[in-house]
């Protein structure tokens, strides 16, 4: 399969609002139960979500970097969601530091099954198609142009 790196973008994107934000969307859903009056805020908040993952992963990639960045992300984002959604944590930098300064001792009683399944179906998986997918890279003046559509 051969696509774009707008379109391995697009994908992926949308792959972090569905999967990566549970504990977000759910923790909304308590604040703004489902409704029709509230529909439109909520369907706009994945649209906006997903948009903001777009512009980012825009800025930060080129040819070289798209797929190393995005294997990347999706590894942390699997444990990120791991520990949002099993231990109702908001991972900030004061958490991201406590986590580098964890013991093998305490770092080891935090492994579960569960985190097996979410770093196999959340990052292993994700990462081997984005490995294996083929992209159709274009001249520097398109891909400028195509971020800019984007």
């Amino acid at each position: 399969m051969k696509i774009t790196q707008n379109r391995l973008i697009f994908i992926t994107s949308l792959f972090f609002v569905i999967f990566y934000n549970l504990s977000f969307f759910s923790n909304t859903i308590k604040a703004y139960p489902l409704s029709f009056s509230n529909a439109g805020f909520l369907i706009s908040l994945i649209i906006v979500l997903w948009a903001v993952i777009v512009f980012v992963l825009e800025l930060l990639s080129y040819k070289r970097t798209i797929k190393p960045l995005l294997i990347f992300l999706l590894f942390a984002s699997s444990f990120a969601a791991y520990f949002m959604d099993a231990y109702g944590v908001i991972i900030d930098d004061g958490m991201l530091i406590n986590a580098l300064q964890t013991n093998a001792e305490e770092s080891l009683g935090l492994f579960s099954f569960k985190l097996v399944l979410y770093i196999l179906f959340l990052g292993i998986l994700p990462a081997i198609f984005v490995y294996k997918v083929k992209i159709n890279y274009q001249s520097i003046k398109k891909e400028l142009i195509a971020k800019m559509i984007a």
